[in-house]
């Protein structure tokens, strides 16, 4: 049962309407000078991506697309793009499973998800990653229409470069695959005999192979600088996050989403949307140690169109219809107020570097004995000195005061602490008085803050 309203404006143009009113928002967002260290990574590597620092750091993250792509256009439009580019095929992807109407408020549900809407203000490969798998999904069911050399060559090509995003598109492999097993079960190896599957192997064998070398080539991560932090969790974890992601007053539609999907298992289209959510969800939950909400964004377009086709299409009746879609409508409203609190409550954490690296470059910092920093990522970006690994000055402050007051005898040193970075050792962070008189005792003095009082930079001679 299609939903009819009398407007002058046709579904589609309701699309780039809202497209462009998003697209706008985060515009507003470009000014925000916060960086985190996996953005200050990122950045960094696409500024070097042909050098070998540059290369290590791509392969190391395996997120080729993302830094090719970044090295051209260095800046968080690139991550806009791809939010309203993903944001489209959403609506596709709707408009695929039901109609144009189910395109238009699945698009708008995810186009608010706070945490989405909030990764997305920033230099991170999530968004890019969960733009991909919509459209690697969306190829895949007109594959499923149609299993011919075309949609077969479409399909391996968004396959292809979702893996290329990042290194975890590779689980489009098993998504598929089970989705197979659930609908032919024991007739899942006869589909060998149909032409289109046989093109879709030949074509996405190569990058089947590449990853499959990539996860054993890896390169080690060798310095600590490089490692960053790790977020554990346990299997909980995103079950427990999950309904703050979507928001409570979602919450109640996605258990009616789940489901609807499981009722209509036998449905080709919603079979497939529950393998997509559930597979993803369940790997990350059970297979992967570290646990960040963003990292199952890419869990949630799926949800998301099971939830609100079950929500709005359970009933026939038009005026009821309605009433389900302006409440979703409410949600989108309340979700994208949450999201623009949170994103500009974040605008001022993780600032001070550019300044302070900038006054590093500005007295040659680089020609110290040693440069030890709190946020390594971020000062290699800002003030261009290399880590010691790679043939540089700076390194992770030490883990305790004996190796520290050890390493500094006879020797140049630069040190930077700041508010932000929480793995620096307790010793000095945060800093207080206390060690801000430890320091000095040592015969450091303080010859830089940022004007936030974030960061200090102190020097020893």
């Amino acid at each position: 049962m299609e939903i009819k309203i009398n407007l002058d404006f046709s579904v589609e143009k309701l699309v780039y309407v809202s497209l462009g009113v998003l697209f706008i928002y985060l515009l507003t967002t470009l000014t925000i000078e916060s960086i985190w260290p996996d953005e200050a990574f990122y950045l960094w590597g696409a500024q070097n991506l042909f050098a070998p620092v540059g290369l290590h750091a791509v392969t190391s993250t395996q997120t080729f697309l993302f830094m090719f792509l970044l090295f051209f256009l260095r800046s968080k439009l690139l991550v806009y793009v791809f939010y309203i580019i993903g944001l489209f095929y959403m609506y596709k992807l709707g408009k695929e499973i039901k109609n144009e109407w189910l395109g238009l408020i699945s698009m708008l549900i995810l186009s608010t998800i706070p945490t989405f809407l909030f990764i997305s203000s920033r230099l991170l490969v999530d968004t890019p990653l969960t733009t991909m798998f919509i459209i690697t999904s969306y190829y895949f069911l007109k594959f499923e229409d149609k299993r011919n050399k075309e949609n077969a060559l479409k399909l391996s090509i968004a396959i292809s470069l979702t893996i290329l995003t990042k290194s975890v598109g590779m689980f489009v492999f098993p998504i598929i695959f089970i989705y197979y097993v659930i609908r032919y079960k024991w007739r899942v190896f006869k589909l060998l005999n149909n032409k289109g599957i046989r093109y879709l192997i030949i074509y996405t064998l190569p990058i089947l192979l590449f990853t499959i070398i990539m996860l054993f080539n890896v390169m080690s991560f060798q310095s600590s600088a490089i490692k960053g932090s790790i977020f554990k969790g346990d299997i909980s974890y995103y079950f427990v996050t999950l309904p703050s992601m979507v928001s409570l007053y979602f919450l109640p539609i996605v258990f009616l989403g789940l489901l609807f999907g499981i009722i209509n298992v036998k449905n080709k289209k919603y079979s497939f949307l529950l393998t997509w959510f559930l597979v993803y969800f369940l790997i990350f939950s059970f297979l992967i140690g570290e646990k960040v909400p963003r990292y199952i964004l890419p869990a949630l377009p799926p949800l998301i169109i099971l939830s609100s086709t079950a929500f709005v299409f359970m009933f026939k009746d038009k005026k009821i219809q309605m009433l389900f879609v302006f409440y979703l409508l409410f949600i989108v409203l309340f979700n994208f107020i949450q999201a623009n609190s949170l994103i500009w409550s974040r605008a001022n954490s993780y600032t001070g570097f550019k300044e302070t690296g900038e006054y590093m470059r500005s007295i040659n910092a680089n020609l110290a004995d040693i440069v030890y920093c709190g946020s390594t990522r971020a000062m290699r970006l800002f003030s261009s000195i290399e880590y010691k690994d790679f043939g540089g000055k700076m390194e992770t402050i030490p883990k305790n005061k004996t190796t520290f007051e050890g390493s500094i005898i006879n020797k140049t040193v630069f040190l930077e602490v700041d508010a932000w970075e929480y793995t620096q050792p307790s010793w000095i962070y945060p800093l207080n008085q206390t060690k801000f008189d430890y320091l000095v005792s040592l015969g450091f003095r303080p010859v830089f803050r940022s004007d936030n009082y974030a960061v200090y930079l102190f020097f020893k001679s």
